[in-house]
């Protein structure tokens, strides 16, 4: 056993000081290579997990924004209807016998709505919800929009 513990002190003494000074010198690099690589890929998650953050950003604006949008177009939508007393309607010949969205006859005294594109009628009640949900005529499909960008002939229909 003690030739073995000479025979390794040997081998060490062998190698001299300037090669294990230079394996020391190369794990150094190595070891600053790795910490520089950690560094690395940590930077580059916070920045990956910044622009994620901007991203959800910028698409809950974007979807607030298209909130704010419908919201205006449903109120330009519900301020082109016009309204009218179900007698003026039925004088003049706008109306039909019955609502096509709620199926109910009209009755004496109701007030009616009708759109100013295509002027079929319906309760006014009726047309408010269909408007929140759809921006088409139940009918005919016509775009129900703001009579100001029709000539104000085709808009009034001769109805006070």
């Amino acid at each position: 056993m003690a030739a073995a513990a000479t025979n390794s002190s040997v081998k060490l003494a062998a190698i001299g000081p300037s090669i294990l000074s230079s394996m020391f010198k190369w794990l150094g690099w190595g070891a600053l290579c790795l910490a520089a690589a950690a560094f690395g890929l940590i930077a580059w998650a916070l920045v990956a997990e910044e622009a994620d953050r901007r991203r959800r950003q910028a698409a809950v604006a974007r979807r607030k924004r298209e909130q704010r949008l419908r919201r205006r177009q449903r109120r330009r939508m519900m301020s082109s209807l016009r309204d009218a007393p179900y007698e003026q309607v039925v004088a003049a010949g706008l109306v039909r016998n019955l609502c096509v969205i709620c199926r109910a006859e009209y009755e004496g005294g109701e007030t009616c709505s009708f759109l100013p594109r295509c002027t079929h009628t319906f309760h006014k009640h009726c047309i408010a919800a269909w408007l929140r949900h759809h921006t088409t005529c139940p009918i005919c499909s016509a775009t129900v929009a703001r009579p100001d960008i029709y000539d104000d002939t085709h808009g009034s229909v001769g109805v006070a």
